[in-house]
């Protein structure tokens, strides 16, 4: 966790020379990219280990504004032939419905676009551009003719109730729940006992110097919050104040967090598929739609959720995972790639077109660094490669197959419109019914039994079409 933090200030850094500045020139065009990223630096999500914090639990703190915006700011520098020609119509932002998240995607944006974009208005125009409210001209005397101060550029941010969100939110109970009950057997598998026994002296040494109790399903959260304390400056409360960040127990409850966080979540192969299967199979539909030239019109799209709307993406992908942390942790492997991610980790997924060929490629970009999804040999991916792989990663899952496996009685609409639609349908069917029956009760009467039977059948048809 720690560790990955100082990374990623050097990818923010760095992350120019990584990105499609190698690739394009090449035939090489960039025409669309899809980023996922994780909200900046928050408040604890518990008030328990430091009540310093009570009055802003899970808020995005001024330190996650500014991770937000530098890193939009690194991807306007690595997309500039995206970022220059965007348009509302191009990009498609969308986040969490969570504070943190949306305000993420706010400053992101807002360093991604910068300030000096927005529109303009004509003098004549000012004068009509006021809200039917009493203003002063104090109100009005410092303004030009920019819409906004420093002719910003806001963009629309899209959300939906996070019990609705199985793009984004669909490991969460809310939506999935039986996911505590994967969490649970997890726990009694063999390979978690092993590494509860490898770093239970961590656990002890930790109590011994806090005076407190803790144990593997107290730790992270407890760590967590000193986490947030350690990014800004704050001092520990006295019980913590001889915890030194960085030391070798500071590194070893890194690795105990970012492990169990892995663990338990998304931890065996089905909680990685059931869990990804949603996002992976929008990013290739998203994809697709360019690659076949049905949907050309969007060109960037931008995630905004938390570290465990990335994690099962990141286990699918082969990027990181619970094993991978542990084998680098206790110097098995050496995998480069295997990082948890951290406030503000990114990654992107970026298709690229050959002006000769007319042959398209994805290029997986995780905190800067592309990684050989497809090819060990390249990080660029022939897009039906990608496709058959992300396919193979998918399974046999489907939307179906996921609501019977989490437990869900019934799905809930995501879309507003589609579900007013779909409510007229209801409620013109039901119209029908009533009005059917009215007529056959007049004109039927002796075939009471059959019009049960036919009233029954419509009204199955009607609920299969709002199904």
């Amino acid at each position: 966790m720690m560790k990955s933090y100082l990374s990623v200030l050097v990818v923010l850094v760095l992350i120019v020379s990584a990105l499609p500045r190698d690739l394009e020139g090449n035939d090489l065009d960039l025409v669309m990219v899809i980023e996922n990223i994780r909200h900046g630096i928050r408040a604890p999500l518990k008030v328990k280990y430091d009540p310093d914090w009570a009055d802003q639990l899970g808020e995005l703190l001024p330190q996650g504004y500014r991770q937000a915006y530098v890193l939009g700011k690194a991807m306007a520098e690595a997309y500039p032939s995206l970022i220059k020609n965007y348009s509302t119509s191009s990009m498609y932002i969308r986040a969490t419905q969570l504070n943190r998240t949306i305000q993420s995607a706010v400053a992101h944006m807002a360093g991604m676009l910068g300030f000096g974009v927005g529109p303009n208005l004509t003098n004549e125009q000012i004068d009509l551009a006021l809200p039917p409210y009493p203003i002063s001209d104090d109100l009005t005397k410092n303004l030009t003719n920019n819409a906004l101060p420093f002719n910003w550029q806001p963009l629309p941010v899209h959300s939906v109730n996070l019990q609705n969100d199985y793009l984004m939110y669909s490991y969460n109970s809310i939506i999935c729940p039986n996911s505590d009950h994967f969490q649970d057997a997890q726990y009694s598998a063999p390979n978690y006992a092993q590494f509860t026994n490898a770093m239970n002296s961590t656990i002890q040494n930790f109590n011994n110097i806090t005076g407190k109790y803790f144990d593997f399903s107290n730790i992270t959260s407890a760590f967590n919050t000193l986490v947030t304390d350690y990014l800004v400056n704050k001092p520990f409360p006295s019980a913590y104040k001889n915890i030194i960040p960085l030391s070798e127990i500071w590194n070893n409850l890194t690795f105990i967090h970012d492990f169990i966080e892995f663990y338990k979540n998304f931890g065996s192969s089905q909680q990685v598929q059931l869990f990804s299967y949603y996002p992976l199979s929008q990013f290739l539909q998203w994809l697709n739609g360019f690659v076949t030239n049905t949907n050309r019109n969007l060109k960037y799209i931008l995630l905004s959720g938390s570290d465990t709307f990335l994690m099962p993406i990141l286990s699918a992908l082969g990027i990181a995972s619970h094993s991978c942390l542990y084998d680098n942790f206790f110097n098995i492997s050496n995998n480069q790639y295997c990082q948890y991610p951290d406030y503000s980790a990114s990654l992107n997924f970026e298709l690229y077109q050959n002006t000769t060929t007319n042959t398209f490629y994805v290029q997986i970009v995780y905190n800067g660094v592309p990684f050989p999804y497809c090819d060990s040999q390249s990080t660029l991916c022939e897009f039906s490669t990608f496709a058959e792989k992300i396919n193979d990663a998918i399974g046999d899952m489907t939307l179906q197959k996921y609501l019977d496996i989490c437990g869900v009685q019934s799905v809930i609409i995501e879309d507003k419109e589609i579900f007013w639609h779909t409510m007229g349908y209801v409620f013109g069917g039901f119209s029908l019914l009533f009005a059917v029956g009215i007529v056959v009760v007049l004109y039927h009467k002796k075939k009471e039994s059959v019009i049960i039977q036919r009233k029954m059948y419509l009204f199955s048809s009607i609920t299969e079409m709002v199904k």
